[in-house]
C-alpha cells in the first residue's frame, strides 16, 4: 500500500510514528475500503504487518477493545497478533495471510496461557485466526489434528468484514453483542445454540427496523414521509411484544388517565387529554448474564417532550408489572446511557440487568446502576 510510504519514515515498526499514524487512517476508512485494501494485500502477498493492522482496525470496528500486537516478535513478549476484548470476551488474533506455512497450535495456545497470567483473566481465551486465503482446508485439517478445535476458530478476512459490516448496520444492543460470538470456537454438533443465535439476531434487527420506522417524525425525513411499513411483511402484528404494549397502555390510564393514539404512523406514541405524550416499548428477554432486557430511546423523542411533556413505559417479557417513567427522569438517565449517532438516526441504549431481588437500569457511564422498584405499575 502506498499509503505507508508517506506516513512518517515509511516504514511499521514496533517503535516509531509510523505504525499509530498508519492504524489511525485504517479506523477512518470505511468497511468497503477496508475491503479493497484486504483483496489488494492478499492478491499481492504483500506485508503482512498491512494485514495484522487491518485485521485490528476491522475488531475496532466490531466494538471490541483492541491491543496491537508486534510485528516482530522479541523476548519476554507475548507474541500474539492482535488481543481483542469487550466485557467478558476475550480473543487473541493470529493473522496470516497465506496458508503456506504451517501454524503451531503449541505455539498459540502458549500465548492463550501467558496471556491469562499477565491479565489475570478468568480462564485461557481462545484463538481467532484470520486467513487472507479463502481456502483454508490445511490449516482447519491442522487444528483438528492437533485436537485444537475448540480452542481455535479460523475466520477468512472477507467474512471478518462482512461480520464488521452486519454489525454496524445493528443497534448496538444485544444483537450486535451476540453476533460476535460467532467469532468464538464451539461444538456446532449440536444446533440449538446456533438457532437460538440467528432466531435472537433475525428478531431484533426486525424490532429496530420497526421501531425506526414507526418514531421517526416526518419533518425528519427531509419533506418525504416516514417510513411505512408494508401490510403482511410485519412479523410483530400481534406479536407477544404488542399485546403487551396494549395491557401496559390499559394500565397505565390508572396513572395517566385516558390515552389516546399520538401517531397513526406509531404503536409506541400515546398522548393524555392534557397533550403529554408517552411512548410505550415492550423488549423480549435475553438469555445473556449481564443483561437480560433492553430499549432504544430515541434522540428524536425529546422534541416532543420538551413541547409537551410525558414520559416513557417499558415492558418487560414475562413480567406482571411494567416500568413508567417521567421524562425529565429519563433525559437525566440518557447523560449515563451509551448512544449511537448515525446520520439518519440517534438514540440510547437503554438495558435493564435482572438479579434475584431487583431489576437494574445499567449506567455505563455511572458507578451505580438504578433500582428500578419505585417506578414499577401492576399490570
Amino acid at each position: 500500500m502506498q499509503i505507508v510510504q508517506i506516513i512518517g519514515d515509511g516504514k511499521l515498526l514496533d517503535s516509531g510514528q509510523t505504525a499509530p499514524a498508519f492504524r489511525d487512517f485504517l479506523f477512518n476508512c470505511d468497511i468497503e475500503r477496508l475491503a479493497t485494501y484486504t483483496r489488494e494485500i492478499v492478491t499481492d502477498s504483500s506485508d503482512g504487518k498491512i494485514f495484522q493492522d487491518i485485521v485490528n482496525t476491522i475488531g475496532k470496528k466490531i466494538g471490541f477493545d483492541v491491543v496491537h500486537g508486534l510485528y516482530q516478535g522479541k523476548k519476554n513478549a507475548i507474541g500474539f497478533d492482535g488481543y481483542w476484548s469487550q466485557g467478558s470476551l476475550n480473543l487473541i488474533i493470529e493473522c496470516k495471510t497465506t496458508d503456506t506455512y504451517r501454524i503451531s497450535t503449541k505455539t498459540l495456545l502458549g500465548y492463550s496461557k501467558q496471556l491469562k497470567e499477565e491479565k489475570n483473566l478468568p480462564k485461557e481465551p481462545p484463538v481467532l485466526l484470520v486467513v487472507g486465503r479463502v481456502d483454508t482446508g490445511d490449516i482447519e485439517a491442522q487444528i483438528r489434528g492437533s485436537r485444537a478445535d475448540d480452542r481455535i476458530s479460523v475466520i477468512g478476512a472477507e467474512s471478518l468484514l462482512m461480520l464488521a459490516k452486519a454489525i454496524s448496520e445493528l443497534s448496538d444492543g444485544p444483537a450486535s453483542n451476540n453476533l460476535k460470538s460467532v467469532l468464538f470456537p464451539r461444538d456446532y454438533t449440536r444446533l440449538d445454540s446456533l438457532t437460538a443465535l440467528i432466531t435472537n439476531l433475525i428478531n431484533e434487527a426486525q424490532q429496530t427496523s420497526i421501531d425506526q420506522a414507526e418514531n421517526e417524525h416526518p419533518s425528519q425525513n427531509l419533506g418525504t414521509e416516514a417510513p411505512q411499513i408494508q401490510k403482511g411483511s410485519n412479523p410483530k402484528i400481534n406479536s407477544p411484544a404488542d399485546q403487551l404494549r396494549e395491557r401496559m397502555i390499559e394500565a397505565a390510564a390508572s396513572d395517566l388517565g385516558k390515552l389516546e393514539k399520538a401517531n397513526s404512523r406509531s404503536k409506541a406514541q400515546y398522548r393524555t387529554a392534557s397533550g403529554e405524550v408517552y411512548f410505550f416499548i415492550a423488549s423480549k428477554r435475553y438469555e445473556r448474564a449481564d443483561q437480560q432486557f433492553w430499549f432504544s430511546i430515541q434522540n428524536n423523542w425529546k422534541s416532543d417532550w420538551e413541547k409537551n411533556g410525558g414520559g416513557l413505559a417499558i415492558g418487560l417479557e414475562g413480567k406482571q408489572h411494567f416500568y413508567l417513567f417521567n421524562h425529565e427522569q429519563v433525559m437525566e438517565w440518557t447523560k449515563s446511557l451509551n448512544e449511537t449517532v448515525r446520520p439518519d438516526r440517534q438514540y440510547w441504549h437503554m438495558a435493564l440487568k435482572e438479579s434475584s431481588d431487583k431489576i437494574e437500569l445499567i449506567l455505563n457511564k455511572s458507578e451505580t446502576n438504578q433500582d428500578l422498584e419505585n417506578f414499577a405499575r401492576g399490570l
